[in-house]
């Protein structure tokens, strides 16, 4: 099959993006795959800083006119594409939607999207509370295929006292809240580390962060290699998520957790927020924990750096739960899935 991915954030190569381009790479190797972007220098930007195989992964620059998009879809045997809370107008024989984000009130079922609906055959969620919104937004009944972590990839090292949290440094991960948190903790000879990806729009953000820092306890590592990230993953004791804090909107939680998932992969204990799609993750008190308010976030913290048996305990499950998240789980979906159309 000739099979085109459209991304809209593709260039934020996050956790998002991960999901698609691991996608393009599993088809790939069956089908033509033809990703659409504007810049054709994103597969080697892709491959170094997600360390991904995007052997036979084409870049096609996409035309700015929107009748001609729908004119070239035409040519293709199948088009996924990526919903930034819009559908597509795909003449393409075959369509697939996927949501990332939980979205409301984007006029789902007005006449227009009802229409472009007509043309989907497949609607993917990458979590369940994500299909929630989805499902009840746009009228439909979605699937969802849980995004991939290359498990191989995240290995136990040698542990040092490191509390660690990955994601884009942006106020929705709130990195902020971390280090206030941190700052209170006062544990003697840990470390918190923030890493993650850094965009020009951020800085502001970044700069805020760096000043609310008040030793050299709290490190930053942005757009670190994916290599550099393996190792934190490999020497960190704890993991900590904030997204969703303070938020009342779902699009404002973790939808997934990828993140979440490698680290438990190199047994580093999540302590996540409780919200979004954190909660099909972590077995609450078993394989991590999940807090509501920032004392409990230094409770659970506490307990854990206290305890090097409850630690072992917890981190041994954590591993055994990443598994069902696993690369090869995710290429299988997917494949079995366009087999089928």
């Amino acid at each position: 099959m000739k099979i085109g991915i459209f991304s809209p954030y593709l260039d934020t190569l996050a956790g998002g993006e991960r999901y698609m381009l691991t996608m393009a790479s599993c088809l790939a190797k069956s089908h033509s795959v033809i990703l659409f972007w504007s810049d054709k220098e994103i597969i080697k930007k892709a491959e170094q800083r997600l360390s991904l195989d995007l052997t036979g992964v084409a870049v096609e620059q996409i035309s700015q006119n929107s009748f001609s998009r729908i004119g070239e879809s035409m040519r293709y045997d199948l088009l996924i594409y990526l919903s930034d809370g819009s559908l597509p107008l795909s003449l393409a024989k075959k369509n697939i939607i996927h949501f990332q984000v939980p979205f409301r009130n984007v006029n789902g079922m007005d006449f227009l999207n009802r229409l472009k609906m007509k043309r989907v055959n497949k609607i993917i969620c990458n979590s369940n509370f994500t299909k929630e919104f989805i499902d009840h937004e746009f009228g439909v009944i979605s699937d969802v295929i849980y995004p991939p972590v290359d498990l191989d990839k995240f290995k136990s090292g040698t542990k040092k006292n490191i509390i660690l949290s990955v994601g884009r440094f942006h106020n929705l991960k709130k990195q902020d809240v971390l280090i206030s948190v941190f700052n209170k903790l006062k544990l003697n000879d840990w470390k918190l580390v923030l890493a993650g990806g850094l965009l020009d729009q951020d800085q502001k953000y970044f700069d805020e962060l760096n000043k609310s820092v008040i030793d050299q306890s709290v490190i930053f590592k942005p757009n670190i290699l994916f290599s550099q990230l393996q190792k934190l993953y490999s020497e960190a004791k704890i993991y900590w998520h904030g997204a969703g804090y303070g938020e009342k909107s779902p699009e404002n939680m973790e939808h997934f957790g990828i993140t979440t998932v490698e680290a438990m992969a190199a047994d580093c204990v999540p302590v996540a927020y409780r919200g979004g799609g954190q909660k099909e993750i972590i077995n609450d008190k078993v394989g991590g924990y999940l807090w509501d308010t920032t004392d409990e976030l230094v409770k659970y913290t506490q307990e854990l750096a206290g305890s090097t048996g409850l630690w072992e305990k917890l981190s041994k499950q954590s591993k055994q739960d990443a598994v069902k998240y696993s690369e090869t789980e995710f290429c299988k979906n997917w494949k079995e899935l366009v087999e089928k159309l």
